[in-house]
């Protein structure tokens, strides 16, 4: 945030004629002076540049007058003070002007009591301002104050407390508001405008199982698996958990954000594993986020804490190639694989080549107890040697023979039966 304040010390100031303030947001130039508009004082907002738009504060009851502006965001933010002109209370407001001239917000804390803007808190749509107000005792010896918190915005909320505010940090998700107060130590107050104290808490629900991290959202001190933790606290460590906070008592699971498998998957290919927090293993071995798991094998991705266990078991095939079950082939077979494999119980290297007929068994080994079977078989066409083809050329020349020496023998028969 670009803070510009300027201070007016003094209710003196009240009564100078002019107050000239210039300062500009992402092209929006915005002046505030004092301007007399029939006949009353106002102070005077203008916008020029990327956006032109006015806006005039005070009339005949009530005189404005700056104390400082900042830019927040979007926004201009405006404190001051006014005088009401019969009461002569002093009372602050608080102005939200958008860079495009839109008013968001315009609060007046009027009360019959001295009050002082101590300060403003950007929210999500809104603002936290804290007020403090002081009372005389009626004799002049001391005087009384105490602290209230307004959340600005969608709603209008307000806290009063009977001790001063001693301090207000910036926590992750939102504002931790200190009290001089034994009963009510701190104040949470929430980006969402959400204010908490006492016992009031939201974010956790009993029974209930949470993934990747879980905010618990309340004020002061609780135990969280009998550790003293200071609200808000975010949790991101899987686990079991029991929440104890003043009379609430709350069971919940916090499982880990994984990505890269699922529970029960078989992959064919390399496989990593992201996950947010926690110690992961892999099959009882520590395993970092996004390590190569290249397979093949039976694994078990865990997590594990005391009486915490979560599990993804998956599987990586052995990517077998070249071969199919129960299948047959009339030609050699290249095999390829992942693994340790064994053919025909003999060690054989991923890639070699398989040509002898018969039936084979391929098995492929991998981790925690993988093992892939496949058998086929091969039936290829026997290569005639020389002596096969001298066989077989002998055969048909006794086969021509024998025909010849029928033919002729059938030719004499019927010759010597058809002479007369």
């Amino acid at each position: 945030m670009m803070i510009l304040k300027w201070m007016l010390m003094g209710i003196s100031l009240i009564g100078l004629a002019k107050t000239d303030v210039t300062v500009n947001l992402d092209g929006t130039q915005l002046d505030i002076t004092r301007k007399m508009v029939d006949g009353v004082s106002v102070l005077n907002v203008e916008g020029t540049g990327m956006y032109q738009f006015t806006h005039q504060f005070g009339d005949e009851t009530r005189k404005y007058s700056l104390n400082s502006v900042e830019t927040s965001g979007d926004d201009f933010l405006i404190e001051g003070y006014t005088i009401h002109h019969e009461t002569r209370t002093y009372d602050p407001f608080f102005v939200v002007i958008h860079k495009d001239g839109t008013l968001i917000l315009n609060e007046l804390f009027e009360s019959p009591l001295q009050q002082d803007l101590m300060g403003t808190y950007p929210l999500v749509d809104g603002y936290l301002l804290h007020l403090r107000t002081s009372e005389e005792n009626g004799q002049g010896d001391f005087t009384f104050t105490h602290d209230e918190l307004h959340v600005l915005g969608n709603t209008h909320t307000k806290e009063i407390f009977s001790k001063k505010i001693t301090d207000i940090q910036s926590i992750d998700q939102g504002y931790h508001a200190f009290l001089d107060f034994e009963d009510v130590p701190s104040i949470y107050v929430r980006n969402n405008q959400t204010l908490y104290t006492g016992n009031r808490y939201d974010g956790i629900t009993t029974n209930q199982t949470y993934t990747d991290q879980v905010t618990l959202h309340f004020a002061g001190e609780a135990l969280l698996n009998d550790e003293t933790v200071i609200g808000p606290v975010t949790v991101v460590q899987p686990g079991k958990y029991t929440w104890k906070f003043a009379d609430h008592f709350v069971n919940f699971i916090l499982d880990p954000q994984v990505t890269g498998i699922l529970p029960g998957a078989i992959k064919a290919g390399d496989v990593r594993i992201e996950y947010t927090y926690g110690q992961g293993t892999l099959n009882g071995e520590l395993y970092a986020p996004g390590e190569i798991i290249e397979g093949p094998g039976e694994y078990i991705f865990g997590i594990y804490e005391d009486n915490y266990a979560y599990e993804i078991p998956f599987k990586i095939t052995a990517r077998i190639d070249g071969v199919e079950h129960l299948k047959t082939y009339d030609e050699p077979v290249v095999i390829t694989y992942q693994g340790e494999g064994y053919l025909n119980n003999e060690f054989i290297e991923s890639g070699s080549e398989v040509s002898e007929n018969g039936t084979h068994t391929l098995k492929v080994f991998g981790e925690g107890g993988y093992l892939e079977l496949v058998t086929f078989k091969i039936e290829t066409e026997p290569t005639l040697s020389t002596g096969d083809w001298i066989e077989r050329s002998l055969l048909g020349g006794s086969f021509c023979l024998a025909g010849w020496f029928f033919i002729r023998e059938f030719r004499r028969f019927r010759k010597r039966s058809t002479t007369p």
